[in-house]
């Protein structure tokens, strides 16, 4: 597949030092409001986090021994709310949905994405995967991320590779159908799927080929939707929306992030 290609950029102008007063003031600026130790007798420790937007905000995160806890914050501490460990396989990511803090995704590498429900934590409301018979777990896409769209209409799934191509799933949150899926943009797994929270028909995708890519999935055929594709030239382990960003900021984090250390 033909990518296009990326613009060039010129760091030849740009002054490395020219923002990073203002950065370190802003990091400095945030204060520790409350922290708590989760004490484990496995040895475990926290993969995944995520957390509505609320100011009594609930807390979910992923473990290393395949289970989950949800914490909810309130007057500067840390309440743990419920506890769910039932899973066979490793946890790959947690969400909370964009439209309950009590509804969470939590995905597994064997490729399934629960939703569950706070209010009703004996079993998971919904189950995305890939149509297969009852029970049968062959040639299921062994997955590596997930992300649901702020609008919560769209559920997606990057995979480790599969038969020598790495897939991007795509399930409808309204009826849990499979609706298809990309395959010819990446050539190794990929790490990372991402909605833009301001638009729900952009997604990005990061994978251990080192390219970054942008779609528009209104698009069904992966040549149209795919906009643009950066190659950063080493693996890509996270990818974050930063919102709107001048070129000197984006110059910025190009520099402290990808570039090598002289």
């Amino acid at each position: 597949m033909d990518h296009k290609n990326s613009s060039e950029l010129n760091l030849e102008d740009y002054d490395s030092d020219s923002n990073e007063d203002e950065s370190v003031s802003s990091i400095n600026a945030c204060p520790l409001v409350t922290e708590k130790e989760i004490n484990r007798k496995d040895d475990s420790y926290i993969l995944h986090l995520s957390a509505t937007s609320d100011a009594s905000c609930n807390i979910l995160i992923g473990t290393s021994n395949n289970s989950c806890e949800i914490f909810r914050l309130g007057e500067n501490r840390l309440a743990k709310l419920e506890t769910l460990d039932n899973f066979e396989h490793p946890i790959i990511g947690v969400q909370f949905s964009p439209e309950s803090n009590d509804l969470m995704y939590i995905a597994t590498s064997l490729g399934n994405i629960q939703l569950w429900d706070l209010r009703t934590p004996q079993k998971f409301v919904v189950q995305f995967t890939e149509k297969k018979e009852e029970g049968s777990s062959n040639d299921l896409k062994t997955l590596a991320c997930f992300n649901a769209s702020a609008n919560n209409r769209l559920l997606t799934a990057g995979t480790e590779l599969y038969k020598g191509e790495a897939f991007i799933l795509f399930w409808d949150i309204r009826n849990t159908t499979l609706m298809g899926g990309y395959w010819e943009s990446h050539t190794d797994d990929v790490t990372q799927v991402v909605f833009d929270p301001n638009d729900a028909d952009k997604l990005m995708s990061g994978s251990v080929d080192g390219l970054i890519n942008v779609y528009d999935v209104k698009h069904t055929n992966e040549d149209d939707a795919l906009m643009d594709s950066f190659n950063t030239e080493s693996s890509v382990e996270q990818l974050c929306c930063c919102g709107l960003l001048t070129m000197q900021s984006l110059m910025h984090i190009f520099e402290e992030v990808i570039l090598p250390k002289q």
